[in-house]
């Protein structure tokens, strides 16, 4: 990542322009949002078994800025028309029937980049005439007069138009059958949304069609992993994908990745070691390959009957995730988020600034709006809280995790199914977790996720456990304590802290009382503690997200309820690149400021801590939390100003 120094160290700004931007804040500063129309998705194929439940659709007021680049991508052999004609393979139609079988296939599946292999030129005018308003195709030429070869041809590479546009188009040669040197395509497409680019290349490897032909496998893996080292020299930062029958397992897939210089990944796992080499649990012939700096999830190798009848390979895919380029350009490696029960919006404002010197200036040196809202179901703590860590609202009938009355052993048992966390994605491609509580009913986050977690399926196995660490501590003093060593000795990836300091004193003495007041100024130090732990140290500075949202707040003596302030809370995020002094809301007018209200699970939405689970892996370059609802598109948007 870029050596920056910290952008977020404090300004010498005058108080009173603290006070002004906190009031900005708290009052909102943007008019309640025009309707104009459905939010577009950014990178996310539209495909019905992963939408959100049409009522918590977003409602766009102005341009959001795209998130993360997410698209299908998939591997296909579909046969070759000549195998099939009179005289060849039984059991088959001939190749124009199984080519429009294939299409059927390719709508269904929602594959937007496809890497054809074995597809004839009468197989391509199939495609053309049913698909060809929708895709394009190259080379894809299906007259021999035109230069036509089954060997150039038949590696086609397909892509959606309406998603990507072609940069430019190339060919390198490797060896086919007998060592003859064809050409193999590769292309540049450009997103149309987020204008992200990729490389993507195909190949069909020599079979042993005309004797051993490992030797010219292993000349073709060679050319190729030279191939793409010096794309990626001359293309720095574009991912590079390469799709193709290699006729071949292991001794395609070990040297490859070692020839990369481990540069790229397999779609479906396996891990490459200078002396050491486990293939993927699910292995074939067929691969899809990508540069390390995309994140792949959702491997499919399907061999349905259907397709039986359409071609002798599976059909492959995979959803891939490129990081968005502002999170790219921030140097973001890791978050920490303090979620705070207890904390009404309205204990942040200026009436109360002298109590919360460090709470005020994370307003103003970050991007921040006291206007979130907890979900409509509960004003409680703990539904806040998981709804925070899955990205789920409450209620079931929207996807919710159920986690409401009660006293569930896991949020599994409270949804009817295993829940999957933010935890889970982060920890299943790799990467360190962390929770602490001072809430004893937080414990179920812990049973949750820790003793009770799914198997990890990504590729290479982590195990159940998806938290790296966790405890429950006996007050917010203590945790902060833990927070700050682990920060300076092993900071995780993905670090949530739950204080409960200010519920504890607001249930007890009343809300904004002076009993609670004190324990805001307890928090509030914790705070400043942990923020300054963090710029102590270059490496964390520049590296790491502060997210502080309040998960309820409070009214009189209830930290639940119908009031405002029960359902009013801050959000807060600071850190490397963050814009200081920005209301949320105008850096995403996708979502809906409430004004003074609450609004439900129906219509445009507010900020709520439930978009935290997947700003967390947009800000990794990791999928969206698996059927999380909130924020699912990952464009949330902390970073791109209006």
């Amino acid at each position: 990542m870029p050596d920056r120094t910290p952008t977020t160290t404090p300004a010498a700004a005058p108080l009173l322009r603290q006070a002004r931007r906190a009031v900005r804040l708290l009052t909102g500063v943007t008019t309640t949002l025009a309707l104009a129309g459905a939010l577009l998705v950014a990178g996310a194929p539209d495909r019905a078994a992963e939408r959100a439940p049409e009522s918590l659709r977003l409602t766009a007021g102005g341009v959001q800025p795209p998130g993360p680049t997410r698209f299908r991508i998939s591997t296909f052999n579909v046969l070759g028309y000549g195998h099939t004609m009179p005289g060849g393979r039984k059991g088959y139609a001939d190749g124009r029937t199984r080519q429009s079988m294939a299409n059927q296939l390719i709508r269904a599946q929602g594959l937007e980049i496809i890497g054809f292999q074995e597809i004839e030129s009468p197989q391509i005018a199939q495609f053309k005439a049913e698909l060809g308003a929708s895709y394009e195709i190259w080379p894809g030429r299906t007259d021999s007069r035109q230069g036509y070869h089954p060997n150039v041809d038949g590696n086609s590479i397909a892509w959606r138009k309406d998603i990507w546009s072609l940069v430019w188009t190339r060919f390198y040669k490797a060896p086919y059958f007998k060592g003859a040197l064809y050409d193999r395509p590769i292309v540049m497409l450009q997103h149309n949304v987020t204008g992200q680019r990729i490389i993507v290349s195909n190949t069909h490897n020599p079979a042993n069609s005309f004797g051993d032909a490992q030797a010219l496998r292993n000349q073709a893996v060679a050319i190729q992993a030279a191939t793409f080292n010096a794309l990626r020299a001359e293309n720095p930062g574009v991912p590079i994908l390469f799709t193709g029958d290699m006729n071949d397992t292991q001794r395609f897939f070990c040297p490859f990745v070692r020839k990369t210089g481990y540069a790229f990944q397999a779609a479906n796992g396996g891990v490459v070691g200078p002396s050491s080499c486990t293939l993927p649990r699910t292995r074939f012939i067929d691969w899809i390959m990508g540069t390390k700096d995309l994140a792949f999830d959702n491997y499919q190798q399907l061999r349905t009957p259907y397709i039986k009848q359409v071609t002798d390979h599976p059909l492959i895919w995979a959803d891939a995730t490129m990081r968005s380029p502002a999170f790219q350009a921030s140097g973001l490696q890791r978050a920490v988020v303090l979620d705070i029960a207890g904390l009404p919006s309205a204990a942040l404002s200026t009436r109360y600034a002298r109590h919360i010197p460090n709470l005020r200036h994370l307003l103003a040196a970050g991007s921040a709006t006291l206007n979130a809202r907890t979900t409509p179901e509960a004003t409680a703590s703990l539904p806040n809280l998981v709804s925070l860590l899955s990205g789920r609202p409450v209620d079931r009938r929207y996807g919710g995790h159920g986690t409401l009355g009660g006293k569930p052993r896991t949020v599994g048992k409270a949804a009817g199914r295993y829940v999957k966390s933010v935890f889970d994605v982060v920890h299943d491609w790799g990467r360190s977790t962390s929770f602490m509580s001072t809430d004893r009913a937080a414990g179920i986050v812990i049973r949750s996720w820790r003793t009770s977690g799914a198997p990890d399926n990504q590729g290479v196995s982590y195990g159940r456990s998806k938290l790296t660490v966790a405890s429950l501590r006996r007050d917010d003093a203590a945790m902060t304590k833990v927070l700050k060593a682990q920060l300076k000795r092993a900071p995780r990836t993905l670090s949530v802290a739950h204080f409960t300091g200010p519920r504890t004193a607001g249930t007890k003495y009343g809300f904004l009382s002076k009993r609670y007041l004190a324990a805001l100024r307890r928090l509030d130090r914790q705070v400043g503690q942990i923020r300054r732990t963090i710029l102590g140290s270059p490496r964390l500075a520049r590296s790491t997200m502060l997210v502080v949202t309040g998960d309820s707040g409070g009214h009189g003596k209830r930290a639940r309820g119908r009031a405002a302030s029960n359902y009013t809370v801050p959000f807060v995020v600071w850190g490397h690149g963050i814009p200081g002094g920005q209301d949320l809301y105008a850096l995403n007018p996708a979502y809906q400021n409430p004004g003074a209200g609450q609004l439900g699970l129906t219509g445009p939405q507010p900020i709520r801590p439930g978009v935290v689970a997947n700003l967390v892996t947009a800000m990794l370059g990791l999928p969206t939390v698996p059927r999380s609802v909130l924020n699912r598109s990952q464009d949330f948007n902390v970073l791109v100003q209006p």
